[in-house]
């Protein structure tokens, strides 16, 4: 008896109402031994937050390639410092970052990276102090041409954005976006299926 008229029959029996459509929710054991294969090379896939041993371990080993990890929080929670200190983690790990800093601006937010690196208060930096982090910091930080700022701010079209992060991912093999904030993508992220197409093209 078909799987399908199997179902009929036992709803049938029991008075219930079918579901729609039938799927089958069974794995046969050497294709399950392969989807193991599968999952251990995708955790071999992810790479590790140098300094952030904690972040690491509840992000199951890292950050995946070729994927995406959303991290939320409330207003004040420490969003857009996180972000920060994981592109300074990303860069001593050798990295090439994208970072799009829609919530704040990308001004804001290299004032925020250099309050960091210097030990500076941001709000207390002043155009007299930069020569001397420039000639301390420049260098070492932020001489890499490898990473980019987008200079979009607020909202921004999805499409737009991603075509720029893809862009980069083929022209300066960009291995990591930080992306702050992510309502940008609440749009598309609402439908299951413009989710799942943007986890297989990008």
């Amino acid at each position: 008896m078909e799987r399908k008229q199997l179902k009929e029959k036992l709803a049938e029996i029991l008075h219930t109402k079918l579901s729609e459509e039938i799927e089958d929710q069974q794995v046969e054991l050497p294709d399950a031994f392969s989807d193991l294969e599968s999952h251990l090379l995708k955790k071999e896939s992810m790479f590790p937050l140098a300094g952030f041993p904690r972040l690491t371990e509840m992000l199951g080993g890292g950050l995946t390639t070729r994927g995406f990890t959303i991290l939320t929080g409330p207003t004040g929670a420490g969003k857009t410092t996180l972000c920060s200190n994981l592109w300074f983690s990303l860069q001593a790990s050798g990295k090439n970052v994208y970072m799009s800093p829609i919530e704040i601006g990308y001004v804001e937010q290299m004032k925020s990276l250099v309050s960091i690196i210097s030990g500076k208060p941001r709000r207390s930096l002043t155009p007299e102090m930069m020569p001397e982090i420039r000639e301390k910091y420049y260098p070492t930080f932020f001489s890499n041409r490898g990473h980019v700022f987008s200079k979009h701010e607020s909202r921004v079209n999805h499409m737009d954005l991603l075509t720029e992060l893809y862009h980069n991912f083929l022209t300066r093999n960009t291995d990591v976006a930080i992306i702050d904030n992510w309502n940008f993508m609440l749009e598309p992220a609402r439908s299951e299926e413009h989710t799942s197409e943007l986890q297989s093209r990008f």
